[in-house]
């Protein structure tokens, strides 16, 4: 008879949470950044809807082309959507499940005013997540015993 492992929960709380999904172009969109104002036109009207502000767009150009950003701010949840010459980051804190499908209308709004503007392709993407766990019923030597190896 097989034996089936028997499964604790521990209570946890995440007081921090990080959420980043970057695209890397296949050619550098240069062109979109002299100047970069149809792009800032364009990506505006695509995010607006989604409560950005005017206020919370800023521009950063530097003598390096790869540091050239435009980045769009908001705050409730507190998201980020951020272009660059060679890459799309769009980051978020602290999200809650509720905010699961409005950051994904905003990473594909935003994504689809970059394609119809820039008309990038992406070469790579990633998405990182990160998250500080606090548990809240079990000490932390209980719970990572198990990962660890007598003979570490």
């Amino acid at each position: 008879m097989e034996e089936t492992a028997k499964i604790e929960k521990a209570l946890i709380e995440i007081p921090f949470g990080l959420i980043e999904y970057t695209a890397f172009f296949q050619n550098p969109i240069v062109r979109a950044f002299s100047p970069p104002t149809e792009l800032i036109e364009v990506l505006f009207s695509a995010l607006k809807p989604h409560g950005f502000l005017i206020d919370g767009v800023e521009t950063k150009n530097t003598t390096k082309v790869s540091d050239y950003t435009v980045e769009f701010r908001r705050t409730a949840p507190e998201i980020t959507f951020s272009v660059t010459p060679g890459k799309l980051v769009v980051s978020a804190n602290n999200l809650s499940w509720d905010d699961k499908k409005q950051f994904l209308e905003i990473v594909g709004s935003g994504t689809d005013a970059l394609f119809e503007t820039a008309r990038v392709k992406f070469e790579s993407q990633s998405l990182i997540l990160a998250m500080h766990v606090q548990l809240k019923n079990k000490p932390r030597q209980e719970i990572t015993a198990p990962l660890l190896s007598p003979a570490a």
